[in-house]
């Protein structure tokens, strides 16, 4: 992933974990996160 979109990532992240009623019904949260994470590791 470019910066750009790194840097999106982590903002979605921030948002449906402190603002989880603005989370669209068709994102599953969990899996978003996981596959998140799994990135991060791949990256570091």
């Amino acid at each position: 992933m470019a910066d750009k979109t790194i840097a999106t990532v982590q903002k979605i992240e921030t948002y449906i974990t402190t603002d989880p009623e603005f989370t669209p019904f068709y994102m599953d949260k969990t899996d978003f996160l996981k596959e998140e994470m799994a990135f991060r590791g791949l990256k570091s």
